[in-house]
């Protein structure tokens, strides 16, 4: 299998006095197709992705990055909301040199890729969410960050999921001990029943015949 050339830059980045980096991973062989931003999880950093940079960098440039709160990076302010994220990613984005951009959001990057979307259309060219829940839309729409419910007019709705149901298993009862039709006794190669003589079935004992006078 052929080993893909790429060129990889680490590229650190500060806003708001809140530092955070990015990874541009270049292949050696240009392509048409615009670069890749990929916008991991809560959980996830840019290192966190090494089967699918293999892949990718196969077909075009990709960016990996630890937004603020993320990562290695600092954590943003209490206050901060997703607007800020975005703000970070168009930042780092702007480290590309392209005016559009394909844009994989996944777990909680799904949020800040949909409202990086919505509010540059002009800077998305294709925009792909992977692993979004129903509250990733609400907290796009809404300008804030997916959280739990609160209450009042800002409360999130939620996936429940359903118990599949349990599967009973029937409890096999002991064979029975099946019983000579004719004396009565167990079967060939069966204990006898608890309480059953041992001797059942056997023929009965005569009385010795005395001699005649």
């Amino acid at each position: 299998m052929e080993t893909m050339e790429v060129e990889e830059r680490l590229i650190p980045l500060t806003l708001r006095d809140v530092t955070y980096a990015c990874r541009i991973l270049t292949p050696r062989r240009r392509y048409g197709t615009e670069p890749l931003v990929l916008i991991g999880g809560a959980l996830q950093d840019m290192y966190s992705w090494p089967r699918l940079e293999r892949r990718l960098t196969a077909h075009t440039t990709l960016m990996l990055m630890d937004l603020p709160g993320t990562g290695n990076a600092d954590d943003p302010a209490a206050s901060a909301g997703i607007d800020v994220l975005v703000e970070a990613a168009l930042h780092a984005i702007d480290h590309l040199g392209a005016d559009r951009v394909n844009i994989l959001g996944a777990s909680y990057g799904t949020p800040i890729a949909y409202r990086l979307a919505q509010s540059h259309p002009d800077r998305v060219a294709r925009l792909l969410l992977a692993g979004a829940a129903p509250p990733a839309r609400a907290a796009a729409d809404r300008g804030g960050p997916p959280g739990p419910r609160t209450g009042g007019d800002d409360r999130l709705p939620t996936c429940r999921r359903s118990r599949p149901p349990r599967l009973r298993t029937q409890r096999r009862r002991p064979p029975r001990q099946r019983r000579h039709p004719a004396r009565g006794r167990p079967g060939p190669g069966r204990r006898p029943a608890h309480g059953a003589r041992v001797d059942a079935g056997l023929p009965e004992r005569r009385a010795p015949l005395r001699d005649l006078p």
